[in-house]
C-alpha cells in the first residue's frame, strides 16, 4: 500500500514520443541547415533553398510542440516532409544523381516515428509514388 512513484506506461510512452519529436525537430534542422549551406557552396540553388526551408518550417515544428507539448503537427510535417523529399528528388535528381540512395532509405526511417499500421500506409504510398514517377510516361519528366 505504498504510494506508487511510477509512471504509467501510457504517460512513459508520450513522454517518449514528445522527447523524440523534439530532437528529430533539432536533427531535421541542423542537416537543413548543413545541407542549405554545402549546396549552396556548390551551386544547387534550388536544393540549397529547399533544405532551408525545411530547417525553417522544423524550427516552427519544434516551437510547436514545445509550447503546446502535442505531437499532431509533427506528425503531419514529418509525413508532409517525407513525400515532399521523395517527389523533389525524383524531380531534380539530387546533387549530382545522388537521389536514388536517399529515395529508399528515407523512409524506413518512418518505423521509428509511427506506429506498424501507419509505417506500412506510409511507405505504401511512397512505393506507389515511385512506380508511377518510374515506370509510366512521368518518368520522361524526372531526372
Amino acid at each position: 500500500m505504498g504510494i506508487e512513484t511510477e509512471i504509467p506506461d501510457e504517460k512513459r510512452k508520450e513522454k517518449q514520443l514528445y522527447i523524440m519529436a523534439k530532437f528529430i525537430s533539432t536533427l531535421i534542422t541542423v542537416i537543413g541547415v548543413l545541407m542549405s549551406i554545402a549546396c549552396y557552396v556548390n551551386n544547387f540553388l534550388y536544393l540549397s533553398t529547399f533544405s532551408l526551408i525545411y530547417a525553417i518550417a522544423f524550427i516552427f515544428v519544434y516551437i510547436y510542440t514545445v509550447v503546446t507539448k502535442k505531437l499532431n503537427i509533427f506528425y503531419i510535417s514529418i509525413i508532409l516532409l517525407t513525400f515532399s523529399f521523395e517527389i523533389s528528388y525524383l524531380i531534380t535528381g539530387g546533387a549530382n544523381g545522388f537521389s536514388p540512395i536517399w529515395l529508399t532509405i528515407v523512409p524506413l526511417f518512418a518505423i521509428y516515428i509511427f506506429s506498424m499500421t501507419h509505417f506500412y500506409i506510409i511507405n505504401s504510398i511512397i512505393l506507389a509514388i515511385l512506380i508511377i514517377f518510374l515506370w509510366t510516361p512521368l518518368s520522361k519528366h524526372i531526372y
